[in-house]
């Protein structure tokens, strides 16, 4: 699946009222949250029990690189930037 980010801000977990909801009983319902910062997108987990990694490691929140993986709960991710045309 491929979700292109066209906000600011992007709520992802399982519950009602985020704007990427993934039905995955290993995600809490409001998880993480993206959030583009400096030209950039920034992960952040939105709870203590919401597990957030990024290229393996356990964060609070991070700076997203271009081909970065992430993960929350027991689904992966690949940050990937494309150039769009008009950008």
């Amino acid at each position: 699946m491929e979700h292109v980010l066209d906000q600011r801000r992007v709520s992802l977990g399982r519950g009602p009222g985020v704007d990427l909801a993934l039905d995955d009983e290993s995600l809490t319902c409001h998880h993480a949250e993206l959030e583009f910062v400096e030209g950039g997108f920034q992960l952040r987990k939105l709870g203590d029990a919401a597990e957030t990694r990024v290229n393996g490691g356990l964060v609070e929140a991070a700076r997203l690189k271009p081909n970065d993986r992430f993960q929350l709960g027991a689904l992966s991710f690949s940050y990937v930037v494309e150039r769009r045309p008009g950008t």
